[in-house]
């Protein structure tokens, strides 16, 4: 596949629309599958290095040894702000095969297919063989396609999660994607959860060849 770097244009709209909406610690923990019940799991994987891609609000520093977070939205808690995983891949900051996990929980739904390929392969150079990596995704409904947004958004189905593994060739699937709900925003932000309207993901577990 061409490898399409994320437009300007689209990083600027996402950096925006999280800086003027923080994703708010609350809905985090709405998340059935990639929230507070990851956190046994992440440390008892004793990595010595762990990179949260779009970690927001920083949910799992202090309670996940080793972890980095970064976002491309100006969130103070993250440990590198204001730089999206292009940028930060693009500066250096981290080798390549230096974690032994990495996690992008959300952050991969921006972009046309190609930006996000782009994006994910880049994340995945980061981890190390035999290392594991976390993602999730939110699967299109029509809820969520009849919301605007400024920018591009890709509509995850399932079929798209066995695609991009083929096409990033140097992963496997640890197992089947696992569905999880999660509370959707008041009035489509990003802050208090509304708990009566819930959204479908998937989240999947890659090991780096």
């Amino acid at each position: 596949m061409k490898r399409t770097m994320m437009t300007k244009k689209t990083i600027d709209h996402v950096k925006d629309h999280f800086n003027e909406h923080p994703y708010s610690r609350d809905r985090w923990a709405t998340h059935t599958q990639s929230s507070d019940n990851l956190i046994d799991w992440l440390n008892d994987k004793n990595a010595s290095l762990i990179i949260d891609c779009g970690c927001g609000t920083n949910p799992y520093k202090g309670k996940v040894k080793n972890l980095i977070g970064i976002d491309a939205a100006d969130y103070p808690e993250a440990d590198i702000s204001g730089m999206g995983v292009e940028e930060v891949y693009e500066a250096g900051i981290f080798q390549d095969g230096c974690a032994d996990i990495v996690m992008a929980l959300g952050s991969i739904n921006f972009g046309s297919w190609e930006e996000v390929y782009n994006m994910v392969h880049k994340l995945t150079r980061w981890c190390k063989s035999g290392g594991t990596i976390v993602l999730r995704a939110r699967l299109a409904d029509q809820t969520f396609l009849g919301s605007p947004k400024p920018y591009a958004q890709h509509h995850w189905v399932m079929e798209d999660i066995r695609k991009l593994t083929r096409e990033i060739g140097d992963v496997e699937m640890v197992c089947e994607p696992i569905m999880e709900q999660a509370a959707g925003g008041l009035k489509e932000s990003h802050g208090s959860p509304d708990l009566d309207r819930s959204i479908n993901l998937a989240v999947w577990y890659w090991r780096k060849k």
